[in-house]
């Protein structure tokens, strides 16, 4: 039986840790985390509209009312096939990191194509998630890409395989990589020692 200071050491090192100008940690006692998916362009009449006619200080006003919302992390999707999505996922996470009310939260960097996420991976702050990469391309490319989002400035992963449909829904707090079932294996094998949980 552990003891209340182990008890506490055990929760802090579970605990996810995430971060935009400011820490976000989430632990058992956090809580729901809200992400803000009014900035999914897949998901959000408005603000593809918004992003379609080029009008990003109105996408820019879009994110901020998720940030006054409420809103404990911040979903970003360009998967649009009418505009440049690497270009305009570029422009509007600069736009964000110009807005210190808006990126003092994590970017939720989702995309189906991983030439996006990359492009915003160079320009994200802090410590933020990726949702997702996948195993269609094989289990070569699969791990080079998770390779490169293991760098340190992040923390949490969703890893998801071509025939999963849905999004995994996350419960709960989780450790530093975050993968679906059937992607686990190529992870565990792969980076020994790091801790791993599944969400799906």
């Amino acid at each position: 039986m552990r003891s209340p200071i182990q008890m506490r050491d055990h929760m802090q090192a579970n605990a996810l840790q995430l971060s935009g100008l400011e820490p976000l940690k989430i632990t058992r006692e956090f809580g729901f985390a809200v992400i803000g998916e009014r900035t999914n362009i897949t998901g959000s009449p408005k603000f593809s509209k918004l992003i379609l006619a080029d009008d990003f200080e109105g996408a820019l006003a879009v994110a901020r009312q998720q940030v006054q919302g409420g809103a404990n992390l911040l979903d970003v999707n360009m998967d649009e096939g009418m505009i440049d999505s690497e270009a305009a996922m570029t422009r509007f996470l600069n736009l964000i990191g110009s807005e210190p009310e808006i990126a003092r939260i994590p970017v939720v960097i989702d995309s189906s194509k991983w030439s996006v996420i990359e492009a915003g991976l160079k320009c994200v702050q802090g410590k933020a998630v990726v949702n997702s990469i996948s195993l269609k391309n094989g289990e070569e490319e699969f791990l080079r890409q998770a390779r490169l989002i293991r760098r340190p400035r992040l923390l949490l992963r969703r890893m998801m395989p071509p025939r999963s449909g849905a999004r995994p829904q996350q419960r709960g707090p989780l450790p530093s990589i975050a993968v679906h079932c059937r992607s686990r294996p190529y992870v565990v094998r792969r980076f020994p020692g790091r801790k791993t949980a599944s969400c799906g």
